[in-house]
């Protein structure tokens, strides 16, 4: 559209009523599935103060710089971003078209003071019961939200094959249906977030986090997806011989240090900076020690 036609809807186009007609809900579900073209469309209808008109609450997210180096984009264009991405992995879940929306509002909190996380949890559930959703649709989207971070996190950050681990994200996600969309929203929010976001050992952990929690929604007893090997004799050593060490031979990394909670992550946060991908990790602790 050019822009004086994009000037006359701004001008013309009345009030949504509340809450909106099940086909304004469904041709803006169509919108946020088209994927690349998405960013340019929603970015014109902004322009003019459209997009603000369909949800008011988008308008302090606007040109908003984010707070880390790891993003790329402002954060309204961050969120277009990953509902483009979404939109690729929309064949992946049950609901395509909570799947978009969700992530075209995941991080919808960050225009506002406060913890991004709680307040987009009350943030959405204002735009999606004004947008017509029904209740349980409304709490799959909250729970998206809510939970964004939680695949990411636990993947990287904690012991997969702890049974507490795996319990604890499955009490938390609680359906295959919000695994399915965390998944996807987990996977469009890091590429659309930078390339050090997103790489291929970061992949295959929440692969197989998911799989894991996936199999104890089902029924699985979480017994058949926990157990790692024991540490070998030569690391048990290292482990209580008391030093720090970081040594290495061809492609693979030992560290022993003092165990403390986000050891692990910082590991590999300093590889991933320094251009490494982490292939296979595995950890062990014994007597306040980490290897």
């Amino acid at each position: 559209l050019d822009r004086a036609m994009l000037d006359r809807l701004a001008s013309d186009t009345p009030p949504m009523p509340e809450p909106w007609p099940d086909v304004a809900r469904h041709l803006f579900e169509d919108l946020m599935s088209t994927g690349s073209d998405l960013v340019q469309v929603v970015g014109d209808l902004d322009q003019v103060g459209l997009f603000v008109h369909l949800i008011p609450e988008w308008g302090p997210c606007r040109h908003r710089p984010q707070r880390n180096a790891y993003h790329r984009f402002t954060v309204d264009r961050h969120l277009l971003e990953t509902a483009a991405e979404a939109g690729r992995l929309a064949h992946a879940v049950d609901r395509p078209d909570l799947l978009v929306v969700g992530a075209l509002l995941h991080d919808i909190g960050k225009g506002y003071p406060g913890d991004h996380t709680e307040v987009g949890i009350d943030l959405v559930r204002t735009i999606a019961t004004r947008m017509g959703y029904a209740g349980g649709d409304v709490d799959l989207l909250v729970a998206m939200v809510e939970h964004h971070l939680l695949l990411p996190d636990a993947a990287t950050r904690r012991d997969l094959d702890d049974a507490g681990t795996i319990r604890a994200v499955a009490d938390s996600v609680g359906s295959r249906v919000l695994l399915g969309l965390l998944d996807a929203l987990t996977e469009a929010d890091s590429i659309a977030t930078g390339p050090s976001a997103w790489s291929s050992w970061k992949a295959d952990l929440v692969r197989d986090l998911v799989a894991r929690v996936g199999h104890v929604l089902t029924g699985g007893d979480v017994g058949d997806v926990v157990g790692g090997s024991a540490a070998t004799p030569e690391q048990r050593a290292l482990l209580v011989a008391g030093a720090d060490v970081i040594s290495g031979e061809g492609s693979t990394l030992t560290v022993v240090t003092v165990d403390r909670p986000g050891v692990f992550s910082k590991v590999a946060g300093v590889l991933a900076l320094n251009g490494l991908d982490v292939v296979e990790a595995s950890a062990h602790t014994e007597g306040g020690r980490a290897l």
